[in-house]
């Protein structure tokens, strides 16, 4: 655990010296070379997130999401737990559709937009139900095998490892993404039991194939 707590020292630190337009510059490269993968092209859903200041922002893939009428999901804390529940976003191609978008979020906890917390909106199995499915993952660190090193809360290897369950359950197909700066990728990460390996990462530099996948 002392090992974990002082990779997310470095790491946070590292990213925070990233100024704000590199850290743009390398979010569009990230999300383009996303969008035009077969693992977005194909893909009916797209669960996606909303970035903390110092995270590679898949804003734009968000958005093209959205664009091309894919179901898009982002996820919320539940409050008092450890956990996440991804609610659905809408959009149409209306003049007030930016107004639309915005007006599904609230100010979360973390100093980070999440959706409203509307039943019917909550992703739930039976809507993955034989779809296939982009998961696009935030971390502090990833290692080129899938490994991922997170805030330390567990919130996505709560939410990944039930997600997983489902998309077996329902015969969905399910690729687990990465998304992070080519500074985040090192050669080793402490694995638990619990912890979700990625199929795959995005960096702006490209995508790596997770060897497990």
């Amino acid at each position: 655990m002392e090992e974990k707590k002082e990779i997310r020292i470095r790491m946070r630190r590292l990213l925070a010296e990233i100024p704000a337009e590199e850290r743009g510059h390398c979010s569009h490269k990230a999300c383009v070379s996303l969008m035009k993968s077969d693992l977005f092209l194909s893909a009916q859903v797209v669960l996606s997130y909303m970035a903390m200041p110092a995270e590679l922002d898949p804003f734009r893939l968000t958005a093209a999401a959205l664009h091309e009428h894919k179901m898009l999901a982002v996820p919320r804390c539940v409050p008092h737990t450890n956990r996440l529940d991804f609610f659905c976003l809408h959009s149409d191609d209306s003049l007030d559709s930016i107004k639309q978008f915005e007006a599904q979020f609230t100010h979360g906890p973390f100093g980070v937009r999440e959706p409203k917390p509307l039943a019917s909106a909550l992703l739930t199995g039976e809507r993955i139900k034989r779809k296939k499915i982009c998961a696009v993952v935030p971390g502090i660190a990833f290692t080129d095998r899938g490994c991922r090193l997170g805030h330390g809360k567990g919130y996505y290897d709560n939410y990944l490892a039930w997600l997983k369950e489902q998309a077996l359950e329902h015969d969905s197909k399910l690729s687990l993404v990465g998304f992070c700066f080519d500074c985040q990728l090192v050669d080793f990460l402490p694995v638990e039991s619990h912890d979700v390996l990625m199929d795959y990462i995005a960096c702006p530099s490209g995508i790596i194939r997770c060897p497990h996948y």
